[in-house]
């Protein structure tokens, strides 16, 4: 089983949490933290909410999502690897590369007792990668397989 974490600066995660409600439902095992806003006004408090959720989870596999790759959540998250090697954190998620993971993660864990979370990790990003585009050079140009519409 896993605990999937969405977290960001500001509302950057409130905003992926009304996004994947609205495109595929409400998930139980997914929280969304918003740092250094009213709940979690600093870093002491950021990692009173990680060791909160990564000690309830000690038992499952922890998917971690960031903003911002070198920044003070993702570090703040790393901080806890040594202490919780079931953690994994994936740093600049964008909605695209969240919903791919949900997904095909939901999936797996119907079709497997034990998924490989690093492999649906990282199918998850190339899958996301594949998925940014410049549309306008696509509708400029683009071959066959670029067709989008």
């Amino acid at each position: 089983m896993q605990k999937i974490i969405i977290a960001s600066h500001g509302k950057f995660s409130k905003g992926i949490e009304d996004s994947i409600k609205i495109l595929i439902g409400e998930r139980k095992n997914i929280d969304f933290i918003a740092a250094y806003r009213e709940e979690i006004p600093d870093n002491r408090v950021l990692n009173e909410v990680f060791e909160k959720i990564l000690f309830e989870n000690k038992d499952n596999e922890v998917i971690m999502f960031t903003d911002i790759t070198g920044g003070s959540i993702t570090n703040t998250a790393l901080s806890f690897v040594p202490k919780y090697p079931n953690l994994h954190i994936v740093s600049g998620s964008s909605l695209g590369l969240i919903l791919e993971y949900i997904l095909t993660s939901e999936e797996e864990e119907e079709e497997n007792e034990k998924p490989d979370y690093r492999k649906i990790i990282n199918q998850s990003i190339e899958e996301a990668k594949n998925g940014m585009v410049y549309i306008n050079e696509m509708l400029n140009g683009g071959n066959e397989d670029d067709q989008i519409l």
